[in-house]
């Protein structure tokens, strides 16, 4: 938050009004899209504010601001021939040095946007490295990178049925820190990263949290592997009924 502490120098939290919010958000210069990306990381800061024992302010500045209302169109949704035209212009720009990146956001569903998308994020990451290493297979979408600003799901089949005829690729290692989530989707992916695996060992590992839905995927891997403090398990399912029995007596 240290943009927020450079345009409110030695302002305390309580002193902050809507008006101030809405000068503040004024002067950014930026999209409304970006705009109500802003608008939410504030209206979280000071939500956390005036929890306890913290009670810096009584009242939250930014939640009379109301967002922009984006319309968005269809998707466009590109056929199998324009994508291999745009990669065989890619093949032929620089010598191919933009190839990974085309076949991230085509293939992977890594959202492209150079100037604020998740594959400059990538790119501009310290480590590259880390977030995505093709030799194992690795591709790690991370709160703080993904547009949704929670972990990111990506349908790996398609890359990983490539990477598993991929002789160079002795293992794929999948990086779990998530909570968890729904069911929908989880039985298929879990069967085939079960049938994938008998094929080239996969490794589940996490450092932070693999549970629920997430731990019912790593348990389709070859094996688990987690650090000492690691959250790992919980295993449960829940569903939200209506009790309508007293109306109909």
């Amino acid at each position: 938050m240290e943009w927020l502490k450079a345009a409110f120098p030695g302002r305390a939290v309580h002193s902050i009004a809507t008006a101030d919010i809405q000068g503040f958000l004024a002067n950014r210069g930026v999209g409304k899209k970006r705009l109500n990306n802003l608008r939410g990381d504030l209206n979280a800061f000071f939500a956390w504010c005036q929890l306890a024992p913290r009670e810096w302010t009584s009242a939250n500045p930014v939640k009379p601001i109301p967002k922009f209302r984006i319309l968005r169109g269809v998707p466009e949704i590109i056929s199998a021939d324009v994508a291999r035209k745009l990669m065989a212009f890619a093949e032929a720009y620089k010598s191919g040095a933009m190839v990974p990146y085309f076949a991230l956001c085509l293939f992977a569903g890594i959202r492209p946007s150079f100037q604020h998308g998740e594959i400059r994020k990538l790119a501009d990451s310290p480590d590259p490295s880390k977030p995505i290493d093709q030799a194992l297979g690795v591709i790690r979408i991370s709160p703080d990178v993904a547009k949704t600003k929670s972990v990111r799901q990506i349908t790996i089949q398609p890359n990983l049925n490539e990477a598993i005829c991929d002789n160079s690729v002795a293992c794929f290692i999948l990086d779990f820190d998530i909570p968890g989530g729904v069911v929908t989707g989880v039985p298929e992916l879990a069967a085939f990263t079960r049938g994938a695996a008998e094929e080239k060992p996969i490794y589940a590992f996490t450092g932070g949290q693999s549970c629920s839905a997430a731990y019912w995927l790593a348990s389709a891997c070859s094996k688990v592997f987690c650090t000492e403090s690691a959250d790992v398990g919980s295993i449960g399912v829940y569903v939200a009924l209506v009790d309508e029995t007293d109306a109909w007596t």
